[in-house]
């Protein structure tokens, strides 16, 4: 399986509190547009959602 680093809108603000910022889905909504593009076929939003072993 090949990884591929998204970077969201929310990764590039981070020095403002969520609840300053207007919008919701600011960390899935770029997620959501790669799936529906096809160019991944999963994706995440944190990795300790998903379970890896390491070699």
């Amino acid at each position: 399986m090949k990884s591929v680093l998204i970077v969201t809108y929310r990764d590039n603000i981070l020095n403002q509190s969520l609840s300053k910022i207007k919008g919701k889905g600011l960390s899935i909504k770029k997620l959501e547009n790669v799936l529906l593009e096809h160019k991944t076929n999963i994706t995440t939003h944190l990795m300790k959602d998903l379970s890896v072993n390491v070699t």
